[in-house]
């Protein structure tokens, strides 16, 4: 009888437990599906801004050596690696004769639920571009950029050191004796041509740009003492942040309307810049007496934000300054 009853049923309810098994992979089939959409591609997403900050790290870490393009190379790999773990690769190129580098960052990123769906991963990337070029001139008012010299014309400098100042050194940029930094005598020294000690390391200057040009005579200081109107607190503020400030070379300097017998035209000195060095304060200027010399040590290759790039001449390639931008 239970046999009977049993061949009596619907087919729809005998075949209700084959059915449902089928629903259920189905269903789960899906549900993985929606899980890998979920938990792989969010790591799609993580790894793919995850590797343009390696990119971006990388490219503005090797445009400080540019246009060299082989410590470049190096410095974005390892850049790449120490950001991006060894399962990141680069791949870095130079256009613009050597002005602009480009690094792509790319790394495997194995799925784990979407391989139900037979994806077994993806090689998501990211690509970043930087241009750096050597920084020719700077205008004074900039919030890095101070109007202070920095003596590089003595004859003889030692070799290795543009102008005899090596990275690393310490240099004075004002003192109330400044012609001192003249060695070995500043009266046998022809590039200084300034009689009197009128010049104490900081220039009166106006907001203009000022750009290297070693063979022109520049005029922007009237020379003298000028406590209470130099830039002293923000001097500090570099001091106390580590941030180096920015200031011209001077190769040469004349004083007119003395011994030159010329007239120069909004000031009483005028100086032949050839470089811009970085420095690092080695003492804050708000507590030192304006006779005591004021230093700062020498940072090789600074990278700048500001700076003009169409100046007449390029400073040594051991101090300059750069600036860099991104540009993809």
């Amino acid at each position: 009888m239970r046999s009977l009853f049993r061949w009596l049923r619907p087919a729809s309810l005998r075949n209700e437990r084959g059915n449902v098994l089928v629903l259920f992979a189905a269903g789960l089939t899906a549900f993985l599906g929606f899980v890998g959409m979920s938990v792989d591609v969010g790591h799609l997403v993580y790894t793919r801004t995850d590797l343009q900050k390696v990119a971006d790290a990388a490219a503005l870490a090797a445009a400080m050596d540019l246009p060299d393009e082989a410590t470049a190379r190096g410095i974005a790999n390892e850049y790449v690696l120490k950001n991006g773990g060894p399962r990141t690769s680069a791949t870095v190129s130079f256009t613009e004769g050597s002005r602009v580098v480009t690094v792509e960052a790319e790394r495997q990123v194995d799925f784990w639920f979407l391989r139900v769906l037979g994806l077994d991963g993806s090689h998501p990337s990211a690509r970043a571009a930087v241009r750096s070029e050597v920084v020719t001139g700077y205008a004074f008012d900039d919030t890095d950029v101070f109007p202070y010299a920095v003596w590089g014309g003595n004859p003889n400098p030692p070799p290795g050191c543009p102008y005899g100042i090596c990275p690393g050194s310490i240099q004075t940029y004002r003192n109330n004796q400044y012609r001192n930094q003249v060695k070995p005598n500043f009266r046998n020294n022809p590039n200084w041509d300034v009689g009197s000690n009128t010049f104490k390391g900081y220039f009166h200057h106006g907001t203009e740009i000022v750009h290297l040009n070693p063979g022109e005579w520049q005029t922007f200081s009237n020379g003298g003492n000028a406590i209470g109107l130099e830039p002293v607190q923000a001097l500090h503020e570099h001091y106390l942040s580590g941030r180096p400030i920015i200031v011209p070379v001077i190769q040469a300097a004349r004083e007119c309307n003395g011994s030159t017998g010329i007239s120069c035209p909004g000031g009483d000195i005028q100086f032949k810049i050839v470089g811009w060095v970085a420095l690092e304060l080695t003492a804050d200027p708000l507590t030192l007496p304006s006779s005591a010399d004021w230093q700062g040590r020498v940072i090789a290759n600074y990278s700048s934000p500001a700076g003009a790039i169409n100046g007449q001449h390029q400073p040594p390639s051991e101090w300059q300054t750069r600036t860099s931008w991104m540009v993809e």
